[in-house]
């Protein structure tokens, strides 16, 4: 019994995922720039540049986050979709 026990414990601490998040300030350009990571090197349309923040001198170059935008900024129309999209830090 002690078996299926630890097994059971086993697979509900497998299950549980942890997250984190924290709000930010995006911004959207309309045209591809050349990046601080892949200089000139096309990184395809779901980018994002890092902020000082997440920066440390290049570190998160590549790495990938899930962003979703929570309202509006400046006056801007609401911009949101309600729904969660995955960019390239480059």
């Amino acid at each position: 019994m002690k078996n299926y026990s630890l097994i059971f414990v086993c697979m509900v601490v497998c299950l549980v995922s942890f997250a984190s998040a924290k709000p930010g300030i995006a911004t959207f350009y309309t045209k591809y720039i050349p990046s601080a990571c892949f200089k000139n090197k096309d990184q395809g349309k779901m980018i994002a540049a890092a902020g000082d923040a997440l920066w440390k001198n290049g570190a998160v170059c590549g790495k990938k986050f899930t962003v979703k935008c929570t309202g509006p900024r400046n006056g801007v129309r609401h911009p949101c979709t309600g729904k969660s999209v995955t960019v390239k830090v480059v």
